[in-house]
């Protein structure tokens, strides 16, 4: 499958994006709209991953005194572990590098750990609960930031 990647600019596609984080939040894992939409949307990046025109995956990014944070990474259940996250994951970590951020981090759902080592992050720290589910702080290996 061929995937087509970019940064969301237009209302229309942010309501698009916004649209397949609940289907896969709050319908599939019961996360509240209220918890998932927040403040933070305004003034984030948000990127999507396309499938013959249809939006497939989401996730944003925001810049938080110089480092970022990946969050919001959600894919349609049609296309997962097919390849649009991982690559969805890259465009996002290639867009901030590309400003010169260089401390990238995410909370990621506990399940998911594998997933986002995979795509060179690591663990730090314990586990913790957000929004009523299991998550762990994983930044990106400086390796991977060259």
């Amino acid at each position: 499958m061929k995937f087509q990647y970019k940064l969301v600019r237009a209302i229309p596609e942010i309501i698009d994006a916004v649209r397949l984080r609940i289907k896969v939040f709050f319908e599939e894992q019961r996360v509240s709209p209220l918890e998932d939409i927040d403040k933070y949307d305004k003034g984030a990046y948000h990127f999507i991953a396309e499938y013959n025109k249809e939006i497939i995956g989401v996730c944003r990014a925001r810049i938080l005194n110089k480092k970022a944070k990946i969050e919001r990474i959600a894919v349609d259940k049609n296309f997962r572990n097919k390849g649009a996250g991982a690559g969805l994951t890259k465009f996002a970590i290639t867009f901030l590098k590309k400003r010169g951020i260089k401390n990238i981090y995410l909370h990621a759902q506990y399940y998911a750990k594998g997933f986002y080592e995979k795509s060179g992050f690591k663990v730090v720290g314990k586990p913790f609960i957000e929004q009523n589910t299991k998550h762990i702080k994983m930044v990106l290996k400086n390796e991977n930031l060259h």
